[in-house]
């Protein structure tokens, strides 16, 4: 009778444990599919996770393209991922610990406040002790950072309960805040995964709106106004982790999918060109603004942007092979000197050293016949740009891939004649 009694006085925090214990099961539970990750099945349940695109026609012999990466999901719009993402946990003592100190703590704020603020509360903090880490470009899970939250709200409110000075005392904080120092260190030396981030801003958080909610004051409308309004500010940094313009992955991204969430039949230039301003880094980005750029007939802007790009990334090997292909063109064209010129405004006294490489070819042209020109060896004709646009396929999650799927690793059926040639993974 007594724990039913407890139950019924704390309905919302035995549901909030039940509804963690549901979801850890549904996504660590063996599925049909054996292959398929621990990123995927937290996905499917609305975690927020990062993805990292594979376009359907890789083949066997080839890799993926991994420059462009992010929360896919979250730039198509589906912000509540983020407050979903606190609902899944990496493994069974990670549970068990939120779980502890959500009905210890959890509880308790309950029965202080009430069922309907004690569920606002919840919903709010997970948004704004997730937000931070998000628009940082990382990705946390678990239910800590509204954990501490409540402990925060708890901390706030004490003065105003009797009984919470006795049960969140001075020492009792300091043993908190030590233990959230300790797992700040853990996570600095490697040695746990740990979002400290979530877990300070969930505790300044709880502490603030503590504070807020047991303030005296005449004119309590008032008070929930201001509330209401503190709260909806949360939308401005929410937006923002929905459209961070300052990535250039996602301008990329755009550039691919666009904004409308269907599939654009050619890439869009402009997001291109933002995506290499924000991110120079992307050598990704400047091949696929190279070749459209190739495709229009524009090779000495494709020069340009080429070398801009090996200025900034000299070891992608993708880049140079391009820049090499596309200097053959110029080097026979009456556009030679305006790439010559192009290349010493980019790298000045160093152009003839970068000159010398991009013109080294790999494999030296095969002699067919005296009375024909020189071809490149089958391999090398094999890797020739196509002249076709780069065309988004009629699947609309042909690039929903987690980073950790095993999708990705191709494998060939054993009914495959080419499952016995030496060094194809079966």
């Amino acid at each position: 009778m007594k724990i039913w009694k407890r139950i019924g006085r704390t309905p919302l925090t035995m549901l909030l444990l039940i509804g963690l214990a549901t979801v850890f099961m549904g996504t660590h539970a063996p599925g049909e599919n054996e292959r398929q990750s621990p990123a995927d099945s937290r996905r499917a349940w609305g975690c927020l996770e990062a993805l990292v695109w594979v376009p359907s026609h890789v083949t066997l012999s080839t890799e993926p393209l991994t420059d462009l990466s992010g929360p896919f999901d979250l730039w198509d719009g589906q912000w509540w991922r983020i407050p979903l993402s606190t609902y899944h946990h990496a493994n069974l003592l990670h549970l068990f610990l939120n779980s502890l100190f959500l009905a210890t703590y959890g509880a308790l704020l309950e029965r202080l406040w009430g069922s309907g603020r004690y569920l606002l509360f919840n919903i709010a903090a997970a948004v704004a002790s997730s937000l931070p880490t998000v628009l940082l470009g990382d990705y946390g899970i678990g239910y800590s950072g509204v954990c501490c939250a409540i402990y925060g709200a708890l901390w706030g409110a004490r003065y105003q309960y009797p009984h919470l000075l006795r049960l969140i005392t001075d020492e009792h904080i300091a043993a908190m805040l030590l233990a959230l120092v300790m797992l700040l260190i853990l996570s600095e030396l490697g040695l746990m995964p740990v979002d400290n981030l979530a877990h300070f801003t969930g505790l300044a958080y709880g502490w603030l709106i503590g504070m807020a909610v047991t303030l005296p004051t005449r004119q309590p409308w008032l008070m929930r106004g201001n509330m209401v309004l503190a709260h909806g500010l949360l939308a401005v940094p929410l937006w923002y982790a929905v459209h961070p313009e300052w990535n250039g992955s996602y301008h990329w991204y755009l550039a691919t999918r666009g904004a409308d969430h269907r599939p654009r039949r050619t890439v869009d230039i402009i997001e291109l060109r933002r995506a290499v301003a924000c991110d120079p880094s992307l050598a990704g980005a400047w091949q696929m603004l190279a070749e459209q750029e190739l495709h229009s007939d524009q090779p000495l802007l494709a020069w340009q942007d080429l070398l801009a790009g090996l200025a900034h990334q000299p070891t992608d090997a993708r880049l140079w092979n391009l820049t090499r292909r596309v200097w053959r063109r110029l080097s026979v064209s009456p556009q030679r000197d305006d790439a010559v010129a192009i290349a010493e405004r980019q790298f000045g006294d160093r152009t003839s050293i970068w000159l010398d490489q991009i013109r080294e070819l790999r494999r030296p042209p095969l002699l067919i016949a005296p009375d024909q020109p020189p071809r490149l060896p089958p391999e090398e004709v094999a890797e020739q740009p196509t002249r076709q646009p780069w065309v988004a396929p009629d699947d609309p999650y042909w690039w929903r891939r987690s980073l950790d799927s095993p999708e990705r690793t191709r494998s060939i059926p054993a009914d495959d004649p080419r499952s016995a040639r030496e060094g194809e993974s079966l």
